[in-house]
């Protein structure tokens, strides 16, 4: 990796991610365009703009911890939706939610969090052999995992009150449904502080590219490096699921689709994706807002119709010999 190629790749993810900011809060039923005036431009600044900045945010999160845990178990399946941590914090952010903690400030967020975590620790302990973890077994697992915890969600939500339960099922499928900046106040600290760990991580996750054991021999503290990234990713996808519910494929898609272009440089590859996964979960947003209506889908179910077909194809290609 040159300079040159460092720069001209996050010069390009910074257009994409500046072009779908600047889009992606003109679309709707009806364009609004920048600087409009009266009821128009109302919606405009306290609908359409909050909501596409928390898409930016939550897009670089999820698409940053996926690259995060590609590059850590070598596995382009891997991801935060894979590996049940998504999951896990949206069900313990759904029981938090119908508790007195979700009259405390941060609180939501702070039990999605221990929930994400949880979540992980799972797969580690389950996944762990004595030379490490198996990328295949460990995102096998991840999958167990995150079916365990969707089905606990399920049961939880029998215990909702009807008078919530529809807006609880549209947060369970991701969606980015906010008025004014207070949602994009809660996650935005939370997901800063996670894209800073990754990044902090992501010299060690190039050389953890190669194997713990050789890694190891190159001066990597591996325990450490895999601490920060199991801590950073789990911390800003507890953060975005706890306000926007879990939004699946873009931690998946995103870093597969850099990698094709940028390489498998994880110093390269978690900006880059960070900053196209903001761009791609903007744009999706804009779109669902144009296009279905005149219900309007939520982005999680945007992402799954584009997810699930990449995902099976990205299964194939890795049978293929």
């Amino acid at each position: 990796m040159t300079r040159g190629r460092f720069a001209s790749v996050l010069l390009a993810g910074l257009a994409f991610a500046a072009v779908a900011a600047l889009v992606a809060p003109m679309l709707g039923a009806t364009f609004i365009p920048w600087g409009a005036d009266g009821t128009p431009g109302e919606i405009f600044r306290q609908l359409r703009l909050p909501r596409a900045l928390l898409g930016l945010v939550v897009g670089a999160t999820l698409a940053m911890s996926g690259a995060s845990m590609q590059a850590w178990l070598r596995n382009p399946l891997a991801s935060e939706y894979t590996l049940g941590i998504s999951s896990g914090a949206a069900f313990v952010a759904l029981l938090a939610g119908e508790t007195a903690l979700a009259r405390i400030p941060g609180g939501v967020p702070l039990a999605g969090m221990a929930g994400g975590l949880g979540a992980i620790g799972l797969v580690w302990a389950l996944a762990r052999r004595r030379h490490g973890l198996a990328p295949g077994d460990t995102v096998l697992t991840g999958i167990t995992v995150s079916l365990l915890f969707s089905a606990l969600t399920l049961v939880a939500l029998n215990r909702v009150a009807s008078t919530r339960a529809v807006h609880v099922v549209r947060w369970l499928t991701g969606g980015l449904d906010t008025a004014g900046y207070d949602a994009l106040r809660q996650c935005a600290p939370w997901c800063a502080a996670s894209m800073l760990i990754l990044a902090a991580a992501s010299r060690d996750l190039h050389q953890l590219a190669a194997g713990e054991d050789l890694a190891a021999t190159r001066g990597v503290h591996v325990p450490r490096a895999q601490l920060l990234t199991l801590l950073g990713a789990s911390l800003g996808t507890a953060a975005a699921v706890s306000v926007c519910g879990p939004i699946g494929f873009v931690g998946l898609i995103v870093p597969h689709c850099v990698r094709l272009m940028a390489g498998p440089d994880a110093r390269l590859v978690l900006p880059a994706s960070a900053l196209a996964g903001a761009g791609f979960l903007a744009l999706c947003d804009g779109a669902a807002r144009a296009f279905s209506r005149p219900e309007e889908l939520p982005v999680g179910v945007v992402t799954a119709m584009i997810g699930g077909p990449f995902f099976l194809w990205l299964l194939r290609a890795r049978r293929t010999p």
